[in-house]
């Protein structure tokens, strides 16, 4: 087995950094509500914290614009829009009463578009409104979305329950939820992990011990293993072969007094082995570990030879 330390990045395209900016800010009172014509609030529970409850809501700043839309038919379902069909988009925050009246404000937005996808540039996040009916059968929205009162109907849907609160650091309180940010292909989605701990106290976006400064951007799938053993556990995160990947990816969770460690390693698949330049490979490897080589040199040097691997008859 070879491994190759990772920053948690899925293979190839997705940014180098999850590298955003926060607002957080406490005051003596809960932030008055603006009267208009639409639901400034998304959604609002009661959490409990320390044993007292509080009051948390999703707000949006201004009135959001259809993302993933029911009317936009030839997008809203497919594998880009998936998780978030059909949405709205917006500046959003998540706001915390805490039960002594004081307010804490955690901005949404920054989470999305680090890969250059929803959201991007705009600091506007995506929350999905209504669930698309995607099972087989005469009520799928596969059958019935070119209908002309389709729009109409997917509106009179419930709303999607968004914050849905678990245990996931195992800290013994469900206080955090998980919020989508992205899809990669096909239908992947990728979550970032939201709320408060014992560990820190304040609203915050979860990262891992080894990338404090980074949120820790994990494929649903890889939370809910987390939220159902404290680990060690290893995920795999992309398969041999997925898109035409050369390698399986596997990331290793864990959690320790609540705070979450997650690292990713790689193995090439067997096609790779098999190949007459997977000696070269393991050499390149060998001059990496050995500090010979930068990540970004390996990284490139690698790609080329995975790619004549590609090319080479099977």
């Amino acid at each position: 087995m070879i491994h190759h330390a990772s920053t948690l990045m899925q293979p190839r395209n997705i940014a180098a950094a999850f590298m955003i900016s926060l607002t957080l800010s406490i005051s003596t009172g809960a932030t008055a509500t603006a009267a208009d014509d639409w639901p400034r609030i998304r959604e609002q529970k009661t959490v409990v914290v320390n044993g007292k409850p509080e009051r948390w809501r999703l707000e949006w700043e201004r009135k959001p614009t259809p993302a993933c839309g029911a009317d936009e038919q030839d997008v809203s379902l497919t594998c880009p829009c998936s998780g978030f069909a059909f949405g709205e988009q917006g500046p959003l925050a998540l706001v915390r009463v805490r039960s002594d009246g004081k307010t804490e404000r955690l901005e949404l937005g920054p989470l999305f578009g680090m890969d250059g996808d929803f959201g991007a540039g705009n600091r506007e996040a995506v929350l999905q409104r209504w669930a698309p009916i995607e099972t087989g059968g005469p009520e799928s929205d596969f059958q019935h979305a070119l209908d002309d009162d389709f729009a109409a109907k997917v509106a009179k849907r419930p709303d999607v329950d968004v914050m849905q609160f678990a245990d996931f650091d195992h800290d013994g309180q469900a206080t955090e939820f998980l919020l989508q940010v992205n899809t990669l292909p096909c239908g992947k989605h990728q979550m970032v992990l939201v709320g408060v701990s014992k560990a820190n106290p304040h609203l915050h976006v979860f990262s891992a011990a080894e990338k404090p400064e980074e949120p820790l951007v994990l494929g649903s799938w890889e939370w809910e293993a987390l939220r159902q053993t404290r680990g060690p556990i290893a995920v795999v995160d992309w398969n041999c072969g997925d898109h035409g990947s050369e390698k399986e990816w596997r990331v290793r969770l864990s959690t320790d007094s609540g705070v979450i460690h997650a690292s990713k390693t790689s193995d090439y698949c067997a096609d790779v082995k098999q190949s007459p330049l997977y000696p070269e490979i393991l050499k390149l490897n060998d001059l990496y570990h050995h500090g010979k080589l930068s990540e970004q040199e390996f990284s490139t040097q690698e790609l080329k030879l995975l790619e004549q691997v590609m090319e080479s008859p099977r």
